[in-house]
């Protein structure tokens, strides 16, 4: 992508340089920006991601099917030092290796229908024998074979 000289000016003005809070070597996007936070810069009529012009306008195109990723883990920064080409595996990785996976095991899976007081309740259900495997499926609004995992350990063993 090529910027005009009025575009990366335009663009330049839109950044503020951080000198407070934990990204004080963060230069932070101050124009708009999207849901998550990333810097927002409108180019003939198209809105772009800011972080990935600033890579464009300091280090040159982005291979295909490859991401922008932060290093400093704030998604207003442009700062082309801050910044890194990878692959969606690598920026996941990434973020697995700061410790910012939010975890996705038990209640908090996005799949989730039970809760842990849930799979207790079930074991204690299972274990006296008060009710069938059926049942409680029936019950609990979850499938027989899931509530086979449950009081076996296989789904649900860090509960």
């Amino acid at each position: 992508m090529r910027l005009s000289i009025k575009d990366r000016k335009r663009f330049l003005s839109k950044i503020l340089f951080q000198c407070f809070g934990p990204h004080t070597d963060c230069m932070i996007w101050s124009g708009a920006r999207d849901k998550n936070g990333y810097g927002l810069f409108k180019l003939k009529r198209k809105m772009l991601k800011a972080h990935r012009v600033s890579w464009e306008m300091h280090r040159g195109s982005i291979p295909k099917g490859l991401l922008v990723c932060h290093r400093c883990d704030c998604p207003p920064c442009v700062k082309p030092e801050h910044l890194f080409i990878g692959s969606a595996k690598d920026n996941t990785q990434d973020m697995i290796r700061k410790g910012r996976k939010a975890p996705s095991k038990g209640e908090l899976h996005s799949q989730s229908k039970i809760t842990e007081y849930d799979v207790r309740l079930i074991r204690a259900l299972w274990d006296q024998r008060v009710l069938s495997q059926s049942k409680i499926a029936k019950k609990f609004n979850i499938t027989r074979s899931n509530v086979s995992a449950i009081v076996r350990n296989i789904s649900w063993k860090h509960i």
